[in-house]
C-alpha cells in the first residue's frame, strides 16, 4: 500500500498544532485516546499513516469535527468564490463536501455537503465540542442524533447539540444537498 506522505505531514502538522493550541501534552493526548507517546509523535510528525479509527478518537480528544483534519487553513478574506471551495474529503466516505468559509478560523463553519444515494456521512455517528444546524436543500436526508431518528426533506431544518453522536445518509432516489452550520468553529481556542 502506498501512502501518500503529503497527507499524513499535512494532518499531523494539524493535530500538533490543535493539541498546542489546547496546551495539552503529548503525553496527555495518547493516553486519552490509548496510544503510546512514541506513536502519537510519529503521527503528528508524518511518519505513520494513522488509521481513520485513531484520527477520529484523536479528532474527538481534540474536541474538533474529523474533517477539520483534512482542510488547509487559509487566512484570507471573507469571500469564497464557487469555483474555489475547499473540498472535505473524508477517508473511506464518498459524500462531497465543500467548505463555504474561507477557513476554519471562524466562529461559524458553514458548508454544503452533496450525498449521493445511499450515502453516508460516515460508517459510525460521531460526536464534537458545540452545536449544528442542518438545512436539506433537496432530496431527502435521515438523521440520527442520540436516540433519535429523523427524516428531513427539501426545505425542513434541524438544530442540534453535536455532542450528541449523530451520522446522516440519504434516504431518496436522488442526490441530496445540504447546508450545515457548526459553531463554535473547530479552530476556536474554547474548544
Amino acid at each position: 500500500m502506498v501512502v501518500d506522505q503529503k497527507v499524513d505531514a499535512r494532518v499531523g502538522m494539524k493535530l500538533r498544532e490543535l493539541r498546542q493550541r489546547r496546551h495539552l501534552s503529548l503525553t496527555h493526548v495518547a493516553e486519552t485516546v490509548g496510544v503510546s507517546k512514541s506513536m502519537l509523535s510519529q503521527v503528528e510528525r508524518g511518519m505513520t499513516n494513522a488509521s481513520l479509527t485513531l484520527l477520529r478518537a484523536l479528532a474527538q480528544a481534540l474536541e474538533v469535527p474529523l474533517f477539520t483534519l483534512f482542510v488547509d487553513d487559509d487566512l484570507s478574506d471573507g469571500l469564497v468564490r464557487r469555483d474555489q471551495r475547499q473540498q472535505l474529503r473524508l477517508p473511506g466516505s464518498s459524500v462531497v463536501r465543500e467548505l463555504l468559509v474561507p477557513d476554519l478560523h471562524r466562529q461559524i463553519i458553514l458548508l454544503t455537503a452533496r450525498f449521493s444515494r445511499d450515502d453516508v456521512s460516515a460508517f459510525e455517528p460521531s460526536s464534537h465540542q458545540g452545536e449544528e444546524c442542518i438545512v436539506v436543500l433537496s432530496g431527502a436526508l435521515e438523521i440520527e442524533v442520540g436516540d433519535q431518528r429523523l427524516t428531513l426533506n427539501a426545505g425542513d431544518s434541524y438544530y442540534f447539540n453535536s455532542k450528541l453522536p449523530h451520522v446522516f445518509r440519504n434516504v431518496s432516489e436522488e442526490p441530496t444537498e445540504i447546508i450545515a452550520a457548526l459553531s463554535p468553529s473547530a479552530s476556536t481556542p474554547r474548544w
